[in-house]
């Protein structure tokens, strides 16, 4: 058991750690840095695990070399510490204290936690059997794609984005595949009914089958295979399982120590929690967003690059020698968007793309060219563009001005960039 003192210390070593890092040496260059990671591996970036590394015909795959974002020489150079395959088990908030699963101690000055998120679990029986995969990080990548490279089906259960992401990835291997998922269309939280219904059909056509308004209520390992029982009592039988239910955040370190969490941490603007030497970023936070005047979880990598370097700036804390004067904090008020391709549809979005709200369409070709509005009391309070590329910088100013979607006219919508 050793003890070590650190003036800051991050927390999750996925992009909102990195960009994290990269904030705090843009303000501070020589106060100590640790860097705490479950996973084996350095910070990566997690959406080609389900795009570019299974790449469609006609695409060039992405190098898995590709994926990390900071190397060996980064962390020499900028004198970071860093410990990988590492968990930090408690939290003495008092004594400023971390503890590893080697019970090894660390002092911190500054704290940042971007935990991220673990995948949903189903809680039904056969859930935790090794052979199915809750589909999340690089080795969960590694594991699926050799066993694509042999299996002859499998089972997608999930029809959100990354059910989709994968679903189409397993196609393009040559798998037969099919998706469960207890909604009537896909991508049901975000896209209206309409779209949903069109994104499902193209899905069809592309020889996926699709098994909605299901759900699975067991599986079970069958030499080889993983069966999978549904509510509406069908049996499918596949090579490869694989749950793509969403994930929760990782906030168990924080909340045994009493800090404040509703869904995620809860943080201000600044990205501090209810304690004021602890921050949060990324996946395991909800933070107050002015624009949409809402609190918002957001799972983007936009939003854990963006966030994550600006949470990064403020916990800062360069000696005083170096400062003509102390440094400001800056709040966090980046409307982050996402982005994905479905069923040969590129789709981008921004702002608050909720299905609740009143949505309204603008076709140039119905259901795969067009721009999609998310509307409150007839203001614009989120977009998502469809195979209409580089939208996103006028949708947000959009959004932040309140425009009202009378005051745009179809041609407009359309044609700006």
């Amino acid at each position: 058991m050793t003890q070590q003192f650190y003036k800051y210390i991050v927390v999750g070593a996925g992009l909102a750690g990195a960009s994290a890092i990269e904030g705090i040496r843009e303000r501070d260059p020589e106060g100590s840095i640790l860097l705490l990671g479950a996973e084996k591996h350095p910070p990566y970036h997690r959406p080609p695990l389900s795009k570019g590394l299974w790449p469609k015909k006609g695409e060039d795959r992405s190098k898995l070399s590709d994926l990390f974002i900071l190397n060996k020489d980064y962390f020499l150079t900028n004198k970071i510490h860093w410990k990988f395959a590492t968990h930090a088990i408690s939290l003495d908030r008092e004594k400023k204290t971390l503890t590893d699963n080697f019970s090894n101690t660390y002092h911190y000055h500054k704290l940042l936690l971007t935990t991220g998120g673990t995948p949903r679990m189903l809680d039904i029986p056969g859930g935790n059997i090794p052979a199915l995969s809750y589909f999340r990080t690089l080795d969960d990548f590694t594991k699926l794609f050799k066993e694509a490279q042999h299996g002859k089906n499998a089972v997608v259960v999930g029809g959100g984005l990354l059910g989709c992401e994968l679903a189409e990835a397993l196609t393009a291997k040559g798998l037969e595949v099919t998706m469960l998922f207890p909604e009537a269309t896909l991508c049901a939280k975000i896209f209206p009914d309409e779209v949903g219904r069109s994104l499902l059909q193209r899905f069809r056509s592309r020889g996926i089958h699709i098994c909605s308004e299901d759900r699975p209520v067991s599986f079970e390992q069958k030499d080889d295979h993983i069966l999978t029982r549904t509510f509406s009592d069908r049996e499918l039988l596949a090579d490869i399982a694989v749950v793509a239910a969403g994930i929760s955040p990782e906030d168990s370190l924080g909340k045994s120590a009493g800090l404040q969490a509703s869904h995620g941490y809860d943080v201000n603007e600044f990205g501090q929690t209810s304690d004021p030497d602890i921050y949060a970023a990324g996946d395991c936070c909800n933070f107050p967003s002015a624009t949409l005047s809402k609190r918002l979880r957001v799972e983007h990598w936009e939003s854990a690059k963006e966030q994550g370097k600006q949470i990064g700036r403020n916990i800062a804390m360069p000696s005083s020698e170096a400062l003509a004067q102390p440094l400001e904090k800056e709040p966090y008020t980046h409307l982050s968007a996402f982005s994905t391709n479905l069923g040969g549809i590129s789709f981008e979005g921004v702002g608050d793309l909720d299905i609740h709200l009143e949505t309204i369409a603008e076709w140039d070709i119905e259901y795969e060219k067009g721009i999609l509005y998310f509307l409150s009391e007839g203001k614009i309070r989120g977009v998502i563009s469809c195979n209409l590329p580089h939208k996103m910088a006028w949708a947000r100013e959009l959004i932040k001005t309140q425009t009202p979607l009378r005051y745009l006219g179809v041609s407009s919508s359309l044609e700006s960039a």
